[in-house]
């Protein structure tokens, strides 16, 4: 599906706007399409190599 109102600002990537493809490469590369993540300052700083530790901090709710 085309989104015209995508969030991410990235506009000049082959996926923006499209949501199907951009969260098939995403879950290739082990991330979170922009539209779908916490942007919380903890998460915007540690997210590239920690993602799955803040994920378990959240769930046990450490954060």
């Amino acid at each position: 599906m085309i989104s015209f109102n995508c969030p991410c600002p990235k506009t000049g990537c082959s996926n923006h706007g499209n949501c199907e493809e951009c969260t098939k490469y995403h879950s290739i590369s082990n991330g979170m399409p922009f539209c779908q993540r916490d942007h919380g300052f903890f998460t915007k700083i540690f997210y590239r190599k920690n993602y799955q530790m803040v994920q378990m901090l959240k769930s046990e709710g450490k954060i």
